[in-house]
């Protein structure tokens, strides 16, 4: 078994079309007119930074996972040169993490937050971004609503998509099942490559995480508590708002000035 960080190689692969979470971001931070720079913790292969890199904002990203990272800088090295001057990435724990400067916005992007299955490591994380927030700064923290009708109780799903360059074909099998007493999700990816000409399997990995269920009472009551704001919550990229059955749960918070 592995964990999250070894699906570095399949991740750009199955997500290198999904820009509805970068768009809305996008939205987000010229609504509320952030000029930054930017934080990303958590920013794995660079698939949220490098895009806000190239709409012209400085951003700083982190992750624990150097696989992760190196596809990160090698997404950089394929940005316009004056993008590519604006985007930096350093090896770093999300609950513990440091910057000599502030920053306009953080970004936690698509269920970061829920990788860190310890409440205590949540509040640090959350904390230590309070501390890096100019005043007036705003969080964007991007959730899946593990509290939904039917997220409950074991699942069981697959998806396929093709590895650009060789054309293998990715089967990706996730398991859910519910432990530490319904507070986490356990997860299982099975990634299974097989060649385009003959169906021949070529890779097979197993990737083992948990994923914190957090509800949105323990989201705003933690962000409260480390001095941040609660202002708005929408359930999915398209803007709507929040409801039981929604599937996101993406929170607005800003830094008192």
């Amino acid at each position: 078994m592995s964990g999250y960080g070894s699906v570095a190689r399949y991740y750009d692969a199955e997500y290198d079309g999904f820009r509805q979470d970068v768009d809305f971001v996008l939205e987000r931070l010229r609504a509320e007119r952030v000029r930054g720079p930017l934080l990303e913790p958590g920013c794995g292969t660079g698939r949220m930074a490098a895009p806000l890199a190239a709409a012209g904002y400085r951003v700083c990203g982190f992750d624990l996972a150097e696989a992760m990272l190196r596809r990160a800088r090698r997404r950089r090295d394929g940005l316009p040169p004056e993008a590519r001057l604006r985007l930096r990435f350093s090896r770093q724990d999300m609950a513990d993490f440091r910057y000599r400067q502030r920053f306009g916005a953080v970004v936690l992007a698509f269920s970061t937050l829920n990788l860190l299955p310890d409440a205590a490591d949540r509040r640090r994380c959350l904390q230590r971004i309070a501390d890096h927030l100019e005043p007036g700064g705003l969080l964007l923290a991007d959730l899946p609503n593990l509290e939904a009708p039917g997220a409950a109780g074991p699942r069981r799903h697959r998806t396929s998509f093709r590895l650009p360059g060789s054309g293998h074909l990715v089967t990706k099998t996730v398991e859910e099942r519910d432990e530490r007493g319904g507070s986490a999700v356990a997860v299982r990816y099975t990634y299974s490559a097989r060649r385009w000409l003959d169906d021949a399997l070529v890779d097979e990995l197993e990737v083992d995480f948990s994923l914190a269920r957090i509800g949105r009472r323990e989201i705003e009551g933690m962000l409260t508590e480390v001095g941040l704001d609660p202002e708005s919550i929408w359930g999915d990229y398209l803007g709507r708002p929040f409801a039981a059955r929604s599937a996101r749960m993406i929170l607005e918070a800003r830094r008192p000035r």
